[in-house]
């Protein structure tokens, strides 16, 4: 039942059912994209953010199960389908390779889609998750460039990111 205000702390998304779209939902869209929380909350602390402020610090994942289930039943349905992985900060997930790992192995039965996620700039230094968003039909990363001055960066307490590093990250 719908309520005026709803109290209570954040959902744990591993019990939440994952989004469904009736038929005709995206009738008129430029393209179908399908979009799975597969986390939510960041550990940063920008002061310019509201993710933090609504999703909260406290993270919260889905199981890597559900996730490439639902990829699978997707792709038995429509050809080449696209998600959108709207986890606040992918790369923070502690599931990402095995999420990544799981939809490798769809693509090596056969199964066709692609996959975008949003990251923070410092993932690229992550070891092997470019690599292992590529194998996995990631063909899009959203990542959020502020500024070129480390002194706005640092202002907005979003020190993780280092202006010294764009270059080599871009490359």
């Amino acid at each position: 039942e719908a309520k005026p205000l709803y109290r209570g702390g954040r959902p744990a998304l591993v019990t939440a059912p994952l989004p469904e779209y009736p038929p005709d939902y995206f009738k008129g869209f430029f393209s179908r994209m399908h979009t799975l929380d597969t986390g939510r909350g960041c550990p940063f602390t920008c002061s310019f953010c509201t993710i933090i402020n609504v999703q909260g610090h406290d993270p919260r994942y889905r199981s890597v199960e559900a996730i490439v289930h639902r990829v699978r039943r997707v792709c038995g349905e429509e050809k080449n389908p696209f998600f959108f992985f709207t986890d606040d900060n992918f790369a923070r997930n502690p599931h990402w390779k095995n999420i990544l790992e799981g939809l490798r192995r769809l693509r090596a039965e056969g199964l066709e889609f692609r996959i975008m996620v949003e990251a923070d700039l410092v993932a690229w230094k992550i070891p092997q998750f470019v690599e292992l968003l590529a194998e996995a039909g990631c063909h899009e990363v959203f990542m959020g460039v502020e500024t070129v001055r480390q002194e706005t960066l640092n202002a907005a307490r979003k020190r993780q990111n280092k202006v010294k590093d764009y270059a080599d990250m871009c490359e």
